[in-house]
């Protein structure tokens, strides 16, 4: 679909490519996550290792990295970022953490998607600002950054929600 049909369309194949092929792809995966929680343990493993497998076989045909095929999301890196989740998702499940640390994860996880979003725009505005750090201090302030403006976010939601709620 990505490399055929909207190749020839111009340039409303081009904002075509990028809304269907994007939002099927990352759609998919959204699906398959809201529907593993109801999953059990054993499906939660069998489907994992289903995605484990599909990552590793195509990480051998191709020779690629996974990341490589992720814009946009190819059966490979949807497997690959699924098999993580699913491994992730199971032994997290397993720990008992306290219960600071319980509500670290927590909202985390249900934040995560703001702070990809956050993370997403601060890559591009150093990237064109051509701000050179080594990569550790580079994913430090990134991820830093990131969630630093989620949590803000957060709050602010929070505070508008509950001055929309009082009216």
């Amino acid at each position: 679909l990505h490399s055929f049909v909207f190749s020839t369309i111009g340039l409303i194949g081009k904002i075509m490519e990028y809304v269907v092929t994007y939002t099927i792809g990352y759609l998919m995966i959204t699906c398959i996550g809201m529907l593993s929680v109801r999953f059990e343990d054993y499906k939660k493993l069998m489907v994992g290792g289903l995605f484990v497998l599909i990552a590793i076989l195509s990480k051998q045909i191709t020779g690629e990295m996974w990341t490589t095929f992720k814009y946009p999301p190819y059966l490979m890196y949807c497997s690959y970022g699924l098999a993580l989740s699913f491994i992730c998702y199971f032994f997290l499940s397993k720990v008992h953490f306290g219960e600071a640390l319980s509500k670290c994860v927590i909202w985390f996880s249900k934040n995560a998607r703001s702070i990809y979003l956050w993370h997403g725009l601060f890559f591009y505005i150093c990237k064109y600002a051509k701000i050179n750090l080594p990569p550790t201090a580079f994913l430090v302030l990134l991820v830093s950054v990131s969630v630093l403006c989620s949590y803000i976010e957060y709050k602010v939601l929070r505070i508008w929600r509950r001055q929309k709620e009082n009216g």
